[in-house]
């Protein structure tokens, strides 16, 4: 697949993945939908906002896999990357402690220094987290040390 995949054709790799619970993910489909590229993002980014905790991790996962290592999909010119980007920060607080630290993984891997503060927060933050708060504070560490940054 490439770029010229259709709007439809995401949603129909969305739909599929959604099918699916954490166990069973096909990973070809999250695979697809990273080769698809910016055409992608949109989609991705409004799947940020699914009811499901699983579906927003993986769109989180996905968004970090495009833009990793391809500043070009994040283009200013493009209209979304600020919009996926913002998203992301906004789910370091999520409910879902994965899905913290898969945003928090995405937007290192995206490489935009505007989560630094955000990360650095999320680091040195101190409410009790679902889950053990070490392995969201690690994933935000090691956001922060894929952006160039170390918490002080």
């Amino acid at each position: 697949m490439t770029e010229d995949t259709s709007p439809d054709e995401v949603e129909v790799l969305i739909d599929t993945i959604r099918e699916y619970d954490e166990t069973h993910t096909n990973s070809s489909e999250i695979e697809k939908l990273t080769n698809i590229g910016k055409t992608a993002v949109p989609r991705l980014t409004r799947a940020l906002e699914d009811k499901d905790g699983y579906i927003r991790r993986v769109s989180a996962i996905i968004l970090g896999n495009i833009g990793a290592g391809n500043p070009e999909n994040w283009d200013p010119g493009a209209g979304f990357e600020g919009n996926a980007i913002e998203k992301l920060i906004r789910h370091l607080d999520d409910i879902d402690y994965e899905v913290i630290m898969a945003s928090a993984e995405a937007l290192g891997k995206i490489g935009n220094k505007c989560a630094v503060k955000h990360l650095t927060w999320l680091v040195k933050d101190e409410r009790p987290f679902v889950s053990p708060g070490k392995e969201v504070k690690q994933a935000a560490a090691n956001a922060l040390a894929m952006l160039g940054h170390e918490v002080e």
